[in-house]
């Protein structure tokens, strides 16, 4: 691992022109080579720039950017919601355009190459929310080693959505994850996000992602960072 170098394309971005958290840390799960993977950023994620993986670190020459080391969950995986559940769930989004989140990879309604993710109150499951997740337009723009990455970043949105983001406004601290199936991204998939608690600045959230049939796909845990404002590049 030590000395591979990585670089987040423009594409990938997320809030205010950083990269998108859940895709950079899938990008550095894949290199940890842990799965699960606790990955913790420890400032936002520049894109186009050439970052090394040093042992369990990334850094930009010799600023600190991201930790890496095996993961371990403390929280249950949110339960299986259904097709039609979650896209009722969607009607109820607190998605939409804003200046901080309109770009965002995973759920930027301004992105016509996004995931396009719509998390919303699952009806009569409290704290949780839950869309379904299209990726079949993002087939031809992945390369095979990108699927990985995809699966996170996916896993990453839906726990931030659990508030009304652009109102209370979070970055990604610390991602675990796992993906215990690789996904076929021409199939249709339903994300699930759980809310658990809120300490001081920090949220911790916790999120699925299924097959339509219930299969499980990947899980992940989150704790976010309250800020005042989104940093800009």
């Amino acid at each position: 691992m030590t000395g591979v170098r990585m670089r987040v394309p423009e594409r990938f971005s997320g809030p205010i022109g950083f990269a998108n958290g859940g895709w950079f840390a899938g990008m550095a799960a894949v290199a940890s080579g842990f799965d699960p993977a606790e990955i913790t950023l420890r400032r936002p994620i520049p894109l186009e720039i050439e970052l090394c993986v040093d042992g369990s670190t990334v850094r930009h020459g010799e600023e600190l950017i991201a930790e890496m080391r095996p993961g371990h969950f403390t929280r249950d995986v949110p339960e299986f919601i259904d097709r039609d559940t979650a896209l009722d769930a969607e009607t109820r989004t607190l998605v939409r355009s804003s200046p901080e989140y309109g770009n965002c990879l995973v759920c930027g309604v301004d992105r016509e190459d996004g995931y396009r993710l719509r998390p919303g109150a699952v009806a009569r499951v409290e704290d949780t929310v839950a869309c379904l997740w299209r990726p079949g337009h993002l087939t031809p723009l992945l390369d095979p080693a990108d699927v990985i990455p995809a699966t996170w970043a996916a896993l990453d949105c839906p726990g931030v959505w659990t508030t009304d983001a652009p109102r209370d406004p979070m970055l990604l601290g610390r991602m675990t994850a796992s993906v215990v199936l690789q996904p076929d991204l021409d199939e249709e998939f339903i994300a699930v996000g759980r809310w658990h608690a809120r300490e001081g600045r920090k949220m911790l959230t916790s999120t699925a992602l299924y097959s339509t049939d219930g299969q499980l796909i990947g899980h992940a845990e989150q704790v976010w960072i309250a800020i005042t404002g989104h940093p800009v590049r």
